[in-house]
């Protein structure tokens, strides 16, 4: 019961109880679904009270794994004698992983990228101290879609669909047993639109446009026991600064701009209203950081005289120690924390001919308090 005029908001309980609270701490808002809603300021939002656009953070993390893990599917999955000349390669990855975490639970990401590079080796090298080096530059298109289910009608989910171009500058140093690689990428143009149903009623159709600055690291050991193949174990560390402009609505433009602050809030209900009953959000900034262990075995089948086969397995574990997930809804700081562990498991083959041209393909699988997570890529290496 709504009582107009009156300082107090009536509901009733499952149990039949009435409860009295201060009408003022409400908002009586219109959904997309044209249907009326009381909403309360005083409680803090839940999962599918968030916009999904302010997921964007979230999503461009879990983009940035992906690329850089494509690159060092490049240079170190397996971890090849550095041979003096020019390489091209090219690959392709798909991705898909699933938010584990409280805020956008069930989010499914999926991932398709391509990714094209060349680098040049300076020296020859095998097993001696003498260092060997190799440097190269990749470029890399992504093409991604979140799904977010909602828990009232399963046919009503929302997608976010996110397209990025990605630069990426590569270096490997080896020598004796010891390596060190090294990946820096930037991605001057991303952008993240949502598409909400019209049954979801307090979120809506919205748009963010982001770059980004990343670094990857990894210092390991190459072991190679006799008679038992090639053995590596290693250490990475990741870091990525992401900046994401203004948002705006794809449906009324002109009503979310003039709403919109200096500060990038913007209101995502009843934007109509020029008496602010519709809330206002922002997301932070991402500054992420994942450390991971691991190790790597391989072994080298000769074929043919032609032909070498490379299998190869590894397993690894990491933590993202990031803390930087806020969303700002009202008065509100929510933090979808995405910090936690993971694990994987990878495994692959890459068949070469001769020197010049290898062909691989890896899968690999992986879990923890995040996402849970499985990877496809194959890729084509020809030098020269």
């Amino acid at each position: 019961m709504i009582q107009s005029g009156s300082t107090i908001v009536t509901t009733v309980t499952e149990t039949g109880t009435a409860v009295g609270q201060n009408m003022e701490n409400y908002h009586l808002v219109e959904g997309r679904d044209n249907n009326w809603y009381l909403r309360n300021q005083d409680i803090t939002p839940a999962d599918h009270d968030l916009a999904f656009i302010a997921g964007a953070p979230a999503m461009a993390d879990l983009i940035n794994k992906a690329n850089i893990k494509a690159v060092y599917q490049h240079i170190n999955a397996r971890h090849d004698p550095l041979k003096k000349g020019v390489a091209a390669w090219l690959e392709y990855m798909h991705s898909q992983d699933t938010v584990r975490t409280d805020y956008y639970y069930r989010t499914l990401l999926r991932q398709n990228s391509a990714n094209v590079g060349a680098d040049y080796t300076f020296a020859d090298w095998d097993k001696g101290w003498r260092p060997g080096v190799k440097v190269g530059v990749s470029y890399a298109f992504t093409d991604a879609q979140g799904t977010r289910p909602n828990p009232a009608d399963i046919d009503a989910a929302s997608t976010m669909t996110v397209n990025m171009h990605t630069f990426n500058a590569y270096a490997e140093a080896r020598s004796g047993f010891l390596y060190l690689d090294a990946i820096v990428n930037y991605s001057p143009s991303a952008n993240y639109k949502t598409d909400i149903p019209t049954s979801v009623p307090f979120d809506a159709n919205a748009e963010v446009k982001g770059s980004r600055m990343g670094f990857s690291g990894e210092f390991g050991a190459v072991i190679t026991p006799k008679g038992a193949g090639q053995l590596e174990v290693y250490v990475q560390a990741t870091s990525a600064k992401n900046k994401f402009n203004k948002v705006s609505n794809l449906i009324l433009d002109a009503s979310i701009d003039q709403y919109t602050d200096l500060t990038g809030y913007n209101p995502i209900y009843d934007p109509n209203s020029a008496a602010g009953n519709g809330r206002r959000y922002y997301f932070d900034n991402l500054n992420s950081l994942y450390g991971e262990a691991g190790l790597r075995w391989g072994s080298h089948l000769q074929a043919t005289e032609n032909i070498t086969v490379r299998p190869w397995g590894g397993v690894a574990y990491g933590r993202n120690i990031s803390n930087s997930y806020n969303i700002y809804q009202d008065g509100y700081k929510i933090d979808n924390d995405m910090t936690g562990y993971y694990y994987i498991f990878r495994g692959g083959v890459a068949a070469q001919w001769r020197q010049g041209i290898q062909l691989y393909a890896t899968i690999e699988w992986g879990g923890g308090t995040v996402t849970n997570n499985y990877t496809l890529s194959t890729g084509l290496n020809y030098h020269w």
